[in-house]
């Protein structure tokens, strides 16, 4: 038994206690890089889904600081990979704008029931993550998100569609794509 198993064995009870700046003992090690004690302290009761400031996550913290193992860690820990911050973004939300910039990241968040359809309030009213991959020129990403699922005729609170964005973005190559599926 290590250190830590046993102080989790006398004291259960600090596991799941909540510091300042919202911070778990699960959060502090994962913050530190030490991802086995993060996990350990999960199991054992200690929150990895606890929002701080501006609702942001430790999920939206992995994907803001492009830390792809971190990310993985969280999924494994199965944390709540559709939560919202306070301005709608989930982390599929961030990542489909180019935080981590790779289809893989966006694989592996849909493969762990990231849902591509949910809709930001702000800045961009109802936008999903096709929109926002459509914004910003992330053809592998949104080929990505088209391939699971993601719809082409979802509209924005201003009724745009994922084409009428790249359109105005004049992304020629998700333009494409995206009338290949079948887009109106």
């Amino acid at each position: 038994m290590t250190l830590v198993e046993l102080l989790i064995a006398k004291h259960p009870e600090h596991v799941g206690a909540i510091g300042g700046y919202c911070v778990t003992p699960a959060v502090a090690a994962l913050e530190g890089g030490h991802f086995q004690l993060a996990q350990l302290l999960h199991c054992n009761g200690s929150s990895l889904d606890l929002c701080r400031n501006l609702g942001k996550s430790p999920l939206h913290s992995a994907a803001y600081y492009r830390d792809l193992k971190m990310v993985q860690v969280l999924l494994d820990c199965r944390v709540d990979v559709n939560a919202q911050d306070d301005f709608g973004f989930t982390l599929l939300s961030h990542a489909s704008q180019g935080h981590f910039n790779t289809a893989r990241a966006i694989r592996l968040l849909l493969d762990h029931g990231a849902d591509p359809e949910v809709r930001m309030w702000r800045p961009d009213g109802g936008s999903t993550s096709l929109h926002l991959a459509s914004k910003h020129g992330k053809i592998e990403i949104a080929h990505v998100l088209v391939e699971h699922g993601a719809s082409v005729e979802a509209q924005d609170e201003r009724g745009r569609t994922p084409l009428d964005i790249a359109s105005g973005a004049r992304c020629n190559e998700i333009i494409t794509l995206l009338l290949e599926h079948r887009a109106k």
